[in-house]
C-alpha cells in the first residue's frame, strides 16, 4: 500500500514537472514589434503660426 502511493506521488510530481516547462514555452510576450522593428505611421498635424494654419507630416512609432 504505502509503494502504491509513492508510486503515484513520483508520477504525479514527474508529470508536474515536465509539464510546467512545456507550457511556459507557450507565454510570449508582445511589445508592438514585428520582426524587431518597430510600427510607424505618418501622422498630419495641424498648428498655428501667426494666426495661419499649417500642416506637417509627423512620423509616430510605437
Amino acid at each position: 500500500m504505502k509503494s502504491l502511493v509513492l508510486a503515484s506521488i513520483v508520477a504525479i510530481a514527474s508529470a508536474i514537472s515536465f509539464g510546467a516547462p512545456a507550457q511556459a514555452a507557450t507565454v510570449r510576450t508582445y511589445h508592438g514589434h514585428y520582426h524587431g522593428r518597430p510600427h510607424c505611421y505618418v501622422k498630419k498635424v495641424r498648428y498655428y503660426n501667426h494666426g495661419r494654419v499649417y500642416y506637417r507630416s509627423v512620423r509616430v512609432c510605437r
